[in-house]
């Protein structure tokens, strides 16, 4: 056919030097294809003989180094709530999903996510690590038990997340709307003693 041999020529344009016409028609698509999939959620797996997690429900959050963004299935943990532009989000069994909505988790005075996405699709709450120091200019330290989020200028502990089967669970919970329905749970961020 003629068409394929007018797409092999080299373009003239100067903007596109050295490539083809079906090159770059090749570069235009992956540039479309990446676009969309700019918001990972990564693979994790509910392990429910873990009684000591299960009793704590829906409040669990997980650092994850691989995660875009914050996520939560929980729309009660959001102190403030919104919507937003649609954004699509890649779930770890590979379907597309969109997020509607947004908002803030506050967990104390200092450990406060913004711009947590809703996907109530998904099973479990997730901190971004990448998003996390960004945001609040805080550094994580990890160990073999736990991961320390520290303010960078201060130094100052602002919470910690404890090592269980592989993954960093943050050790509290976000303040809700709706605290009178947990009354026995009491937080206190404003300081913590990491000599314990």
């Amino acid at each position: 056919m003629k068409e394929d041999s007018v797409d092999k020529q080299p373009v003239k344009d100067e903007s596109t030097k050295g490539f083809t016409a079906e090159q770059m028609q090749k570069l235009l698509r992956l540039l479309d294809d990446t676009e969309g999939a700019g918001h990972n959620i990564n693979q994790i797996q509910r392990r429910d003989n873990d009684s000591n997690r299960n009793s704590q429900g829906n409040n669990l959050w997980i650092l994850d180094t691989g995660a875009t963004d914050h996520v939560t299935h929980n729309k009660n943990c959001f102190t403030t709530f919104f919507r937003i532009k649609p954004v699509k989000i890649k779930l770890p069994n590979n379907n597309d999903v969109i997020a509607y909505y947004a908002g803030t988790v506050q967990f104390c005075d200092n450990l406060i996510l913004f711009n947590v996405l809703y996907v109530p699709e998904f099973h479990f709450n997730l901190i971004s690590v990448q998003t996390l120091i960004k945001d609040l200019n805080c550094k994580l330290i990890f160990s073999s038990k736990c991961c320390q989020i520290q303010d960078t200028i201060t130094s100052q502990m602002i919470g910690q997340a404890n090592l269980s089967q592989g993954l960093y669970y943050l050790d509290i919970v976000p303040v809700t709307k709706f605290t009178n329905f947990f009354p026995n749970i009491v937080l206190n961020c404003s300081k913590i003693d990491i000599d314990t």
